[in-house]
């Protein structure tokens, strides 16, 4: 699938591939929906189990201990104070009061709030100014607060 991060490292896909990995994707829908249904364990297309837990492991050290990334979150004076950052986020990591944003220490770097912000009010520190914010056209904002329960 193509990639969403934004944080300290742009990974995203150049939108001009992106509609290719959809593409091929939609096929194998099916077989993945079955094997999350079945509850199958399996590590990630194209990885080799140990680099790939050793890359996890670093990942986690890196957001976590190096580059807190909870702590880097912000909303921006674009923030209309919506509360779609908060009904988006899977952890119900994020609180709205008044004209304030506040984000807890239980973010899983999804950056749903980063992505689904309307008034692309959120960011990481300085490192995601001006970056691309990705949507999978075919996902709507409702989609993801239904997706929280709400």
């Amino acid at each position: 699938m193509p990639e969403n991060f934004i944080g300290p490292v742009d990974l995203m896909e150049p939108e001009e591939k992106v509609e290719g990995i959809l593409r091929s994707a939609r096929d194998r829908i099916p077989g993945i929906a079955a094997a999350i249904r079945e509850r199958r364990e399996s590590l990630p297309e194209g990885s080799n189990s140990l680099p790939f837990r050793i890359g996890g492991s670093f990942f986690r050290l890196l957001t976590t201990s190096v580059y807190p990334t909870h702590k880097k979150l912000h909303a921006t004076e674009r923030c209309n104070g919506c509360g779609i950052c908060s009904r988006i986020c899977p952890t119900r990591n994020i609180t709205v009061s008044d004209s304030t944003v506040t984000w807890g220490s239980d973010c899983t770097w999804c950056y749903a709030c980063i992505h689904w912000c309307p008034q692309e009010a959120v960011e990481i520190g300085r490192r995601t100014i001006g970056k691309r914010r990705y949507h999978h056209p075919d996902v709507t904002v409702k989609d993801m607060i239904r997706q929280t329960g709400e």
